[in-house]
């Protein structure tokens, strides 16, 4: 069955890169899939690419699903859940141990991967994130987009104090440990996702975050954040603010939870719910999440 083998590129086995991109309502998925496929073949690692269909429509479905790469495993849902739930669920799923969230609309290259990768092992990173911002990045995108991005990078200082220039970048890089620890804490679903997954890392300890140069070809139309959503990302940037330095809710241990109790096709084949009442509900496929290590 499709995304049963591991692809090689003549690494050693100590070290697997899963890649994870949430797909919702994206026409060129069929020929963005590959691309992404070919430049993880350049990093020298043994690679893994899971797609999560966030409820898309049935034009993205089908082409999803007549993608046939050896490395690819695919993970359907009905609902639009949001972009955090998908790479929650995809985590969840995955078996490197370098973890790297994508945007399936390509407005990023994946050829930075190989870099980021390298960095990462370079300066021995706990996460590497893409950044507009960087000296060396090439960056094609519209006044009012950089106006929303400048604007959002501003409160997010004022707030949280993050030594960061760019949260919001589709292109993340972490060490499975870091995400082990991470996740289970997250609550945002949507818009300020990538904040919260930082704020958590750095809270947790997590300091050697490297911002890396990015190409982007940003296309009218295609982005999510625009003046409709902006309530929405203000509303879960101040509960991110709130839990961290008035609840403190970061700091206790975190909740027990899943995201397996959805119905999800994998592959063709809709996986049957689970009824090992004595496994932890957040132990998926051997991956046990910090909070339950003795």
């Amino acid at each position: 069955m499709r995304g049963e083998k591991l692809c090689y590129a003549g690494a050693a086995m100590d070290t697997m890169l899963s890649l994870i991109t949430p797909v919702f309502n994206e026409p060129k998925i069929h020929e963005n899939l590959p691309i992404i496929d070919h430049e993880l073949s350049k990093t020298g690692l043994p690679y893994e690419i899971i797609a999560v269909n966030d409820g898309s429509d049935a034009v993205t479905t089908t082409l999803l699903n007549g993608v046939n790469l050896a490395s690819l495993r695919t993970f359907t849902y009905a609902a639009n859940i949001g972009k955090g739930f998908a790479l929650r669920y995809a985590f969840e799923q995955s078996r490197g141990s370098l973890i790297c969230l994508m945007d399936a609309d390509l407005q990023l290259h994946p050829q930075q991967i190989a870099l980021f990768t390298n960095l990462m092992t370079l300066v021995d990173a706990d996460v590497v994130i893409g950044s507009k911002r960087h000296p060396l990045s090439q960056v094609d995108y519209g006044p009012r987009r950089r106006l929303y991005s400048w604007g959002y990078q501003q409160l997010v200082r004022l707030f949280f104090n993050l030594n960061i220039t760019d949260t919001q970048v589709g292109l993340k890089l972490f060490k499975r440990h870091v995400l082990e620890a991470v996740i289970p804490r997250l609550v945002v679903k949507q818009w300020a996702f990538d904040l919260e997954l930082l704020v958590v890392a750095r809270h947790l300890g997590y300091r050697r975050i490297l911002e890396a140069p990015i190409r982007m070809t940003w296309r009218e139309g295609k982005s999510s954040i625009n003046w409709k959503v902006i309530p929405g990302m203000l509303q879960d940037t101040l509960a991110i603010y709130y839990r961290t330095y008035l609840k403190r809710q970061y700091d206790q241990a975190p909740r027990v939870q899943s995201s397996q109790d959805i119905p999800v096709i994998v592959s063709g084949e809709v996986l049957k719910e689970r009824d090992d009442t004595s496994r932890s509900p957040i132990e998926v496929q051997g991956i046990i999440y910090a909070a339950d290590k003795p």
